[in-house]
């Protein structure tokens, strides 16, 4: 019976530490949402402070824009997909509801806490469906110039 609880007790205590909401993943998953849902303070509590700068500008930005807006994007779905942890870095992809463009948010370890070193630079991931149309075999451009009636010439030949 011991080890019956023993077991238990153990299997719990993997459960909570691998969702704990202070691991990579869990703070890029907050991150994300806070982000699209437009809470820049939370957002900006999980950022590193070059981050959190930007995240400034943009929260003024968005601050100017209709309630009508700020309310669709509450409504906007987090799907964090694969993720890698390397030492104190970590990448996580994820999509959201109204994209299906996957987009990346890359985190650092900073005084034990792991942080989002995000950029409004950064964009997102390229999707791989979409590919650049090749150029014509024939790229020169053919440009004709016209003269409008009655502009004296005499000038431009010159």
């Amino acid at each position: 019976m011991s080890k019956y609880i023993l077991g238990l007790l153990c299997s719990l205590f993997l459960l909570l530490s691998s969702c704990r909401k202070d691991s990579s993943k869990a703070v890029a998953e907050r991150f994300a949402n806070a982000f699209h849902h437009r809470d820049y303070k939370t957002a900006m509590s999980l950022a590193t402070e070059p981050s959190r700068v930007q995240l400034e500008t943009i929260s003024q930005f968005a601050a100017g824009l209709p309630d009508a807006s700020a309310q669709e994007a509450k409504n906007i779905l987090v799907v964090m997909g694969k993720g890698e942890e390397k030492g104190d870095r970590a990448t996580y992809y994820y999509t959201t509801s109204d994209s299906d463009i996957e987009q990346k948010i890359n985190l650092v370890k900073v005084d034990g806490k792991w942080l989002v070193e995000w950029n409004k630079m950064d964009s997102p991931v390229e999707d791989k469906k979409t590919e650049t149309p090749a150029a014509p075999a024939d790229s020169s451009v053919h440009l004709e110039v016209g003269v409008p009636e009655g502009l004296d010439t005499t000038l431009l030949s010159e």
